[in-house]
């Protein structure tokens, strides 16, 4: 009987000062059930001891290997060079402060289908000692929210249509997970693009939409995956150095793509299918009412501003608003001129 071999998975490992968890996270691969996976860790010019640790796991295991980048690239710029790396069929990203459960690719790679290019598990989460208990409190209610086994119960595969619909009742709330939880076919980085540099908090989200809208995903409801939530993580940065760029533009970026992607074709048509139909250049164009106003009222309004104007500049047809929807926010506004709460108006 012939052997059937099974694709051969890249663990890619973008690194950047991770080296105090990056052993714990290297061990977590190395001691998966299904051997036949290269660990390709990418360093992206660290200026700990992270590019020492994985020298000493690349002598002491043949499977590891090391790139180190020549100049910093950047959180999304080094998951994209970990793909122009990798040689594996499957590509498993694993964050460097994340660990994996030892049957994790196995149980994967059995829920695949030959049609489908994306597979996720059920993600938990390591809190940091110290945490806030409100920083734990945002996650537990945000993965409540947004939580593949809860949106499909006792469903080991999500049909493109059935992902569709919850893409677009909420274009931005991350169901499948962050890259950890994640296995994807490499070709698929060929199909639909590489993860957009233009989004520095829903990068993920977004490719992993990209995907799961034209081929579904498989989806195994247990937890095999578990990244770390800790003060030094990009994330943190993120809420506390850019909070308008992550929360309010990456959101409108992705109703950007979803309206004009050739990728997000299949959700302009649930769109236009549903009943009623869903407007989703109007939905864009309330989108950015919004983010200009919150650029106006924030705090660090030129900083905002800055965010704003950058994101015009790379998509410029943000500031395109159709004429029926400029007709209809005109006559809301004479609207609420003329009511008769209002202070001045006729009586």
């Amino acid at each position: 009987m012939a052997v059937v071999m099974r694709p051969k998975v890249s663990v890619c490992i973008p690194t950047y000062n991770g080296a105090a968890y990056l052993s714990e996270c290297i061990e977590s691969v190395t001691r998966q059930t299904f051997e036949a996976i290269e660990i390709l860790i990418v360093d992206d010019g660290s200026s700990d001891n992270s590019v020492f640790i994985a020298q000493e796991y690349m002598r002491a295991d043949k499977r590891v290997r090391l790139s180190v980048n020549k100049k910093n690239v950047g959180l999304v710029g080094n998951w994209n060079h970990c793909i122009d790396l990798a040689s594996g069929q499957w590509i498993k990203f694993v964050f460097q402060d994340d660990i994996l459960a030892p049957e994790c690719i196995t149980r994967m790679l059995d829920s695949t289908r030959p049609d489908v290019d994306l597979v996720a598990v059920h993600r938990s989460v390591i809190y940091q000692e110290g945490t806030p208990v409100s920083v734990k409190e945002m996650y537990e209610k945000y993965l409540s929210d947004h939580n593949l086994t809860n949106l499909f119960p006792n469903c080991s595969y999500i049909s493109p249509r059935e992902f569709t619909r919850i893409l677009i009742q909420a274009p931005h709330g991350n169901c499948i997970g962050e890259p950890t939880a994640t296995l994807v076919r490499k070709s698929a980085f060929a199909k639909y693009g590489r993860f957009n540099l233009n989004l520095i908090s829903l990068c993920d989200w977004e490719y992993f939409a990209r995907v799961a809208v034209n081929t579904g995903l498989c989806y195994v409801a247990e937890p095999l995956a578990y990244f770390r939530v800790q003060s030094s993580a990009a994330s943190a940065a993120i809420r506390s150095q850019r909070y308008y760029r992550g929360t309010i533009i990456d959101p409108l970026i992705i109703r950007y793509e979803m309206l004009y992607s050739p990728h997000y074709a299949p959700a302009r048509a649930a769109a236009r299918a549903a009943s009623p139909p869903i407007n989703l250049k109007n939905r864009l164009s309330d989108a950015v009412r919004v983010a200009c106003w919150e650029a106006l009222a924030t705090k660090d309004g030129g900083k905002a501003m800055a965010e704003w104007w950058s994101a015009v500049k790379s998509y410029p047809r943000l500031l395109s608003f159709s004429p029926s929807y400029v007709a209809r926010i005109v006559l809301q506004g004479v609207r609420r001129l003329l009511s008769p709460g209002r202070s001045g108006a006729r009586e």
